[in-house]
């Protein structure tokens, strides 16, 4: 009729079996694929967070253009500069530019990051962020 297949004999020929006959080896490939895994991991933590800091200041900069009408420039700049330290960014007093006219707000940010990666490897990253949004009339 049905015959059941069980697996309880080759489970137990497994433990007969003499440590001696297995070598411990791991295959080239595992530890190329778990490299590769740890470098991307890594490449990760160092490259997201300056990224993403970088588009949250620039969300941050479009609010302080949307409400511009309500502020001078130097209170433009010290809440974007307030608000970048709160991201972690390090911006100097000359790197936050203010323009406005009768029509529009112009803001501008450049600042840079450098990265050290290994420990040894140093690149520097460098951000710009441009908003120009019309001004509400009162």
């Amino acid at each position: 009729m049905y015959k059941i297949k069980l697996n309880a004999g080759r489970w137990y020929r497994s433990l007969q079996r003499p440590v001696s006959a297995e070598s411990g080896r791991i295959k080239l490939k595992l530890v190329l694929w778990i490299s590769g895994v740890a470098l991307i991991a890594y490449m990760a933590v160092v490259l997201i967070p300056p990224f993403v800091s970088y588009k949250m200041l620039e969300y941050e900069a479009r609010g302080e253009a949307d409400v511009a009408n309500m502020y001078t420039d130097a209170q433009i700049e010290s809440r974007l500069a307030s608000k970048a330290a709160l991201w972690s960014i390090e911006i100097e007093s000359g790197d936050i530019d203010v323009t406005r006219d009768y029509e529009e707000i112009d803001i501008s940010i450049n600042y840079s990051i450098t990265l050290v990666f290994f420990g040894r490897f140093e690149r520097t990253i460098y951000f710009d962020i441009e908003v120009s949004e019309p001004l509400e009339q009162i």
